[in-house]
């Protein structure tokens, strides 16, 4: 399974430099013509509508699935009562506060990632200026993010798929049925985390070739 985690990385390494090329030169190269290439200038209203329309959907899936939290707080509070004054308790009830955890984490850490809420481990990131902070993104997600989240959506879908074909259940007496649907959760969440890595790209690449301080306008 590393190995082929490794190779999956080199692959997707191997097809994103071109493009971090064509980024750096402020253009986009297709197979076409012109010695195997057609030179595309990349416009920037382009480029802010696109990211607009990205950070969006990650905008409107945070705010939807931001009542999954208060569900599982109403959850959490019956399943206390019933087992310590009732002294009784019920499986799918606990397997629900599974759930609704998962919803909350994997589809909200996209949302996260959008208001830059997200932990930051760094010596040197919060010192850095903005272009600087910019070029780091840029190159941490063509390199680290795009591809962990192409790899984790393959094993992930892989692993929701699986336990579709045998239509997956709970393992425990009275737990919920079609257990997929939690594992497809991963699936979903690596998507959005995917299309907030694309938009903040987007955002890094038209800060770092912004020469008249109009990006830091429309950036927000």
């Amino acid at each position: 399974m590393f190995l082929l985690y490794v190779h999956y990385y080199m692959q997707l390494a191997l097809n994103y430099f071109p493009l971090l090329f064509a980024l750096t030169l402020g253009k986009i190269n297709f197979n076409g013509s012109n010695n195997g290439f057609i030179v595309i200038p990349i416009q920037f209203k382009v480029l802010l509508s696109i990211q607009k329309i990205l950070e969006n959907i990650i905008e409107r899936s945070g705010q939807f699935f931001a009542w999954s939290t208060s569900i599982l707080v109403w959850l959490i509070c019956i399943d206390v009562f019933m087992r310590y004054v009732l002294n009784y308790s019920f499986i799918w009830i606990v397997e629900l506060e599974i759930y609704f955890f998962a919803f909350t984490f994997l589809f909200g850490f996209a949302y996260t990632f959008l208001h830059d809420k997200h932990v930051r481990v760094d010596l040197f990131y919060n010192k850095m200026k903005e272009k600087s902070k910019a070029k780091v993104d840029l190159l941490g997600g063509l390199f680290f993010l795009l591809p962990w989240c192409v790899i984790s959506l393959i094993v992930c879908y892989k692993y929701f798929w699986n336990s579709c074909i045998i239509n997956e259940h709970s393992r425990q007496p009275g737990g919920l049925p079609y257990l997929f649907l939690l594992k497809l959760c991963l699936v979903i969440g690596f998507a959005l985390l995917l299309i907030q890595g694309v938009a903040s790209i987007i955002k890094s690449y038209r800060m770092i070739k912004d020469k008249e301080g109009e990006t830091k306008k429309n950036l927000s």
